[in-house]
């Protein structure tokens, strides 16, 4: 319940934002929001969340995407069409974050879709 209502409340907040005309910063929350659910779904099908640098050894944390790609190929906790679609919306986000022109063709619907559908993702798959 409690992770419920934290993914819900980021939800409601990316919705507010885009209602006041912040497509950017909408997209950036529903993202985040989405890329914590893809590591509390890896960190509970037993998926490492850390992997070694490559030069230094240190530990770091996984990428999302990464994460994504295990959920689906080796616990195959999400399906072909979930998966594009969670890169699609977490490409969304890093344009978003990053502030690059290609973000500025995707319009307010778009966010909008991308905030409903991450709703209706985490509800298919509580973690």
């Amino acid at each position: 319940l409690v992770h419920a209502s934290l993914f819900d409340d980021l939800l409601m907040q990316a919705t507010a934002l885009l209602e006041g005309g912040y497509r950017l910063p909408a997209a950036v929350v529903a993202g985040a929001a989405l890329e914590e659910h893809v590591r509390l779904m890896a960190r509970a099908t037993g998926i490492p969340l850390e992997e070694p640098h490559k030069k230094t050894g240190k530990m770091r944390p996984r990428e999302a995407s990464t994460l994504r790609e295990d959920l689906y190929a080796q616990k195959k906790v999400i399906n072909a069409g979930e998966r594009s679609q969670v890169q699609a919306w977490m490409d969304l986000r890093n344009e978003a974050a990053h502030n690059k022109p290609e973000f500025q063709s995707h319009s307010d619907g778009d966010v909008e879709r991308m905030i409903e559908g991450v709703r209706e993702f985490i509800v298919r798959h509580p973690a």
